[in-house]
């Protein structure tokens, strides 16, 4: 079991899987914002952690002064070819934000997925993809619950399944961040309308 002493070993660790990951900018950031701006709903979907994720961006975004964002638990029963699906997805196979997304693309709205996986259902159906490396899955680690029930050791790490998550969430704040500029408006006004909005 681990002790308070293993947190530094832990948080080390960590610091060296998010050290490698090269943050958005440029034409990444372009890639998110510009269809953001152009839309006329925004929907972020996604499941768990990604869901965690998809909440967080709506949240900024309504901060930003954008009315029509829905987050993950509130997606609306019928989409329009105005609508702009956010999919948060690691696998890009994640059943209910697929599924999601598979329905708003029939209703011609745009889909743009937050994924690592480049070669999946997802990023097949999607307009424009925003690829969040994370540790490439092999073996009997491409099996989680089957590693649980076995009982096989692993990292950690591993048991959050953080890496992309966390990847995830520090090019949100890049996104939010160049979103704000754009708006005029400053670091300390966008925590000010956040602290206030939450």
């Amino acid at each position: 079991m681990k002790t308070f002493e293993d947190v530094p070993e832990d948080y080390r660790k960590l610091c060296n899987l998010i050290e490698g990951f090269r943050l958005p900018e440029g034409k990444d950031i372009d890639n998110l914002l510009n269809p953001i701006e152009s839309s006329g709903r925004i929907i972020c979907v996604g499941v768990g952690r990604s869901g965690d994720n998809a909440d967080t961006l709506a949240r900024f975004l309504r901060t930003l002064g954008y009315a029509k964002v829905y987050g993950p638990e509130e997606i609306p029963y019928i989409f329009r070819h105005t609508d702009l699906i956010l999919a948060f997805s690691g696998s890009g196979s994640t059943t209910y934000t697929l599924q999601t997304a598979k329905t708003a693309k029939e209703a011609g709205s745009g889909i743009l997925s937050l994924t690592s996986n480049l070669n999946s259902p997802l990023t097949e159906i999607s307009d424009h993809i925003i690829h969040i490396p994370r540790k490439t899955k092999v073996g009997h680690e491409a099996n989680y619950f089957g590693r649980q029930i076995l009982g096989v050791t692993h990292s950690p790490l591993t048991p959050l399944g953080i890496l992309y998550e966390l990847r995830t969430l520090l090019s949100l704040e890049c996104f939010i961040y160049a979103l704000a500029q754009r708006e005029g408006i400053t670091e300390t006004e966008m925590w000010q309308k956040h602290s206030d909005f939450i």
